[in-house]
């Protein structure tokens, strides 16, 4: 349903253009989302040099690119699923 929001209290001739849509949810822990499983794989190595340490890290999320929900849009009930397989690598470098 459209909710008034009241901005300025005295200013009340403009009235008419501050509905905004707002959503009504249902009970606490009435709809739930699809189950999921992913897998998430993480190396790191470490090497500690006179001057610095130097971590080499490589990560896999969504190893094997299951579709698993994200969530669902309010708006239009579309399903929007997690990211597909992410592989990132990071070098942290400590002097």
């Amino acid at each position: 349903y459209d909710k008034l929001y009241l901005g300025n209290l005295f200013n009340l001739g403009s009235l008419y253009g501050n509905y905004t849509p707002f959503t009504l949810l249902g009970d606490q822990n009435l709809g739930r989302l699809p189950t999921y499983h992913r897998l998430d794989l993480s190396l790191s190595k470490k090497v500690s040099l006179s001057y610095a340490d130097i971590t080499l890290s490589l990560n896999i999320l969504n190893l094997y690119n299951r579709k698993n929900i994200f969530y669902f849009d309010r708006k239009t009930g579309q399903r929007v699923n997690m990211l597909p397989i992410l592989p990132t690598a990071t070098l942290k470098i400590e002097i």
